[in-house]
């Protein structure tokens, strides 16, 4: 009996079915967007990663590339220099390609200075960039936790209220159409 009337009771008001369609669906909506965000948030710091690490990779190829290239280049100078009969060098010749060895090799140094501190900032700038964006993302997931659950309370309390305008509205129809039957 008393479940009878608890279905009465339900379907007495139209309006209720139409008010928790529109807001489930509209929690529905809220959740899939904070789905798509998270995962957007997931995407990005992957991305921030792999072009870290592909960045790394590149420098690390020129690096090889120019370490290669140096290797050849001594070996073409050093199969040069060993074609010219060591007997025919002098000491004094020997001394001066010593030493224009050793200045190409300080000027080396001096040229390969700016490179090698311009790869050390872009990979600490990168590191830096990572983890800032890293800390950032997880501060905004923070916040949108505290946000969502005072979100969901209002959501909650609007549609409580809406239901309860629309059965008072319903109720006062009721009356009006009830009172009109009457006479």
């Amino acid at each position: 009996m008393s479940q009878k009337k608890n279905e009465q009771i339900e379907k007495a008001y139209i309006s209720e079915s139409i008010v928790n369609t529109v807001w489930n669906q509209y929690e529905g909506d809220i959740e899939r967007s904070r789905k798509v965000l998270e995962n957007q948030e997931e995407v990005y710091i992957r991305t921030l990663e792999e072009t870290s690490k592909f960045n790394a990779e590149l420098r690390k190829s020129l690096t090889s590339f120019y370490e290669g290239n140096k290797k050849v280049n001594a070996d073409v100078m050093n199969s040069f220099q060993s074609n010219k009969a060591e007997e025919v060098l002098s000491e004094g010749h020997r001394s001066f390609i010593n030493e224009g060895q050793e200045v190409v090799n300080r000027f080396e140094n001096i040229m390969l200075t700016p490179l090698k501190s311009s790869f050390d900032i872009m990979e600490r700038f990168e590191k830096r960039a990572v983890e800032n964006n890293k800390a950032y993302v997880e501060n905004l997931q923070t916040h949108r936790k505290e946000r969502t659950a005072n979100s969901n309370e209002y959501i909650n309390l609007a549609r409580t209220a809406q239901l309860r305008l629309l059965r008072r509205v319903e109720d006062g129809f009721k009356v009006m159409v009830g009172s009109g039957v009457n006479k």
